[in-house]
């Protein structure tokens, strides 16, 4: 049996905590979903255009709301990026787990709105 020395306890520790905290950090969509429908909405409307509306609005609005808008909702991928690059570096291969999902979810997000978009 190897010997366990207090470092190697700590960094293994430290590894735990940023793959359960690449996790955690999933949850943070929730509040960036609201926030980038906020920011597509207010934009849309800054530009005299409604959600009411029920004509289809041109593309022009749809990348200049749509963009800014996935910007907002990506952001927790990058925290759970950060989270899931660290505990892979101290030896954690799992943490691309969440490190896929976290970007799929805006990939996804992109594709439902361009599809809806195309189809409405």
């Amino acid at each position: 049996m190897g010997v366990m020395t207090a470092g190697h306890v700590e960094e293994r520790s430290q590894a735990r905590r940023d793959y359960h905290l690449a996790w955690w950090s999933l949850l943070l969509f929730l509040v960036s979903g609201a926030a980038a429908i906020a920011v597509g909405e207010g934009l849309a409307s800054a530009y005299g255009y409604s959600s009411y509306e029920q004509d289809k609005a041109p593309g022009w609005l749809a990348l200049a709301a749509g963009y800014p808008a996935l910007l907002v909702f990506a952001i927790p991928a990058l925290v759970t990026t950060h989270f899931a690059v660290r505990a892979r570096r101290r030896g954690v291969g799992a943490a691309l787990i969440p490190l896929v999902v976290a970007w799929g979810i805006p990939v996804v997000f992109a594709a439902q709105n361009v599809l809806a978009y195309y189809a409405g």
